[in-house]
């Protein structure tokens, strides 16, 4: 795939993004260097010495390649991998969609003993049924670590391999 360089929006003659995740200086062509924060690439952007922030790259490839008709607010990593800043790896969506994508994978909740109580088709539903936040049971199958009152939450594909 070709390589195709484009402004970044609010930022045009001084910044340009690919449609491959980099992102250059319009004037010199010197690629940023981009930081990780969370798993998501960051640069840092000027306009001055005053307005500097650190903007995810994948907002700006979506802002400059993919069309946003229904003026959604979230950039979604289709492969749940957060510095894949390809275009044709990002698409726009709702924060609800967002959310329950990157929580997308099969949990199995196990009690004190290890024995399975319930399986959930993702980390949002079982935190829904046991009344915990997402983020909470997402870490916890994450660490393997219990919750205080004895819960293991596990992703399926994660058991799945210690069983092979």
């Amino acid at each position: 795939m070709a390589e195709v360089w484009r402004d970044v929006v609010g930022y045009t003659g001084r910044y340009e993004v690919s449609n491959l995740g980099n992102v250059r200086n319009y004037s010199t062509k010197k690629l940023l260097t981009p930081r990780i924060e969370e798993g998501y690439r960051k640069v840092m952007l000027c306009r001055g010495a005053l307005d500097r922030k650190y903007v995810k790259i994948a907002r700006l490839v979506a802002e400059a390649f993919i069309p946003n008709p229904l003026n959604l607010s979230q950039v979604n990593h289709k492969d749940r991998v957060r510095s894949h800043d390809y275009e044709y790896n990002l698409e726009w969506c709702t924060n609800q969609y967002n959310s329950e994508h990157a929580l997308g994978k099969p949990v199995i909740v196990l009690n004190e003993e290890g024995v399975p109580l319930s399986v959930h088709p993702s980390a949002t539903k079982a935190a829904e049924q046991y009344g915990y936040s997402p983020q909470l049971v997402s870490k916890k199958c994450k660490t393997g670590r219990p919750t205080r009152d004895g819960l293991t939450f596990v992703y399926f594909e994660s058991l799945r391999r210690c069983l092979d």
